[in-house]
């Protein structure tokens, strides 16, 4: 249980396109980490894994955000952006509902993978709507842009990716007129 995005895609993708994506993927996460979004590699340490055959990314575990339980969050409706610092809007059976992406002290939850070639053609990432669900939505929208037969489904709806087109059209020029499948 938790706030997650699901994909399905093709198992092997072709070099160059592949190229593509984690050429711009690399722009996006770079921003985000610009404006403040702690990112690691797939275990939520180091750095972002890209490289011709691998992308892998997650929240950074050690973000050096206050410790909070926020129990099992979920954004409220018109939830944007990113905070450091708790940001109820209410509650729910589950924990707090949010107004914007928020940690509690560790803002890594489920890697986000997508590799050149893949066993299945479904995955998921599940973000519990920590800051780096920013940078998960984007690099599905450039994702997206290039395999467009790839099919996005949410947990959230259109607006709740609005952060994610942002930055993708600031990283990359487009993403705008991306909406869920």
């Amino acid at each position: 249980m938790g706030y997650t995005h699901y994909w399905r895609r093709p198992q092997v993708i072709d070099a160059d396109t592949y190229a593509a994506i984690t050429r711009d993927v690399g722009k996006v996460l770079q921003l985000c980490q610009d404006q403040g979004i702690p990112l690691g590699d797939a275990y939520g340490e180091g750095q972002p894994d890209i490289t011709s055959k691998t992308l892998g990314f997650n929240g950074l575990k050690q973000c050096g955000h206050p410790h909070q339980d926020l129990g099992i969050v979920w954004p409220a409706d018109h939830a944007r952006g990113a905070t450091l610092s708790d940001n109820p809007a209410g509650t729910w059976f589950g924990g707090a509902l949010v107004a914007s992406r928020v940690c509690g002290g560790d803002c890594s939850h489920e890697s986000f993978c997508f590799d050149q070639t893949a066993n299945d053609s479904f995955a998921f990432c599940k973000t519990a709507f920590k800051p780096y669900d920013i940078a998960v939505t984007a690099a599905l929208i450039v994702i997206k842009h290039y395999l467009p037969a790839v099919v996005v489904t949410s947990d959230g709806d259109d607006e709740k990716w609005a952060d994610g087109r942002l930055v993708c059209m600031m990283a990359c020029g487009y993403g705008e007129e991306f909406r869920l499948d």
